[in-house]
């Protein structure tokens, strides 16, 4: 009889230890998965920011793109939206003359060769137009509001009397492009 309880006893212990290891394995597990949940969460909220910086570059890339365009040789939607910008400050006799890379890098003594991807490359064209000073410094300042950009190389304003209030004015600019 007593060998009979101490064998009951016995395996009440040894049910016991087995559940207990059985309980540590769980548990081992369960901290495992926890610690690879927190893994998780960490690597959602850094693929987040990841997201978030790659949509932040996208926009620039896209503000650089239409500061300076890609193959842009003439640049006639500039001059477009330049000549819509002269319009509407009441600009008159605007004309623009396209100069050739070759002509001036003759008066500056350096060749400008166009090879993709070296960087912008520069177009220069030549603004002539008739306006008062005023309207003359309002037209620069939209100059330099436009998106893409544009530089004036030189400004020359004439004094004619039989033109007054109206001066002509000539603008050497000089836009960008990226060469294909």
């Amino acid at each position: 009889m007593w060998l009979g309880m101490g064998l009951v006893a016995l395996l009440v212990v040894f049910f016991f230890i087995l559940q207990m290891q059985s309980h540590q394995t769980v548990r081992k597990e369960l901290d495992a998965k926890k610690e690879e949940l927190k893994e998780a969460q960490t690597a959602s909220r850094k693929m987040g920011e990841l997201e978030k910086k790659s949509q932040e570059l996208k926009l620039k890339e896209n503000k650089m793109k239409k500061r300076v365009v890609v193959g842009d040789i003439q640049p006639l939607g500039l001059i477009k939206t330049i000549t819509g910008s002269a319009n509407k400050l009441g600009l008159r006799k605007i004309s623009f003359e396209l100069k050739s890379v070759s002509a001036l890098a003759s008066k500056d003594s350096k060749p400008v060769l166009v090879v993709p991807g070296s960087g912008p490359v520069p177009v220069y064209f030549q603004m002539k137009f008739n306006s008062t000073f005023s309207q003359t410094l309002k037209f620069l300042g939209d100059l330099k509001d436009l998106e893409r950009i544009v530089t004036v190389e030189k400004i020359e304003i004439d004094r004619e009397t039989s033109t007054l209030p109206y001066q002509p004015v000539t603008l050497d600019l000089m836009a960008y492009y990226f060469a294909e």
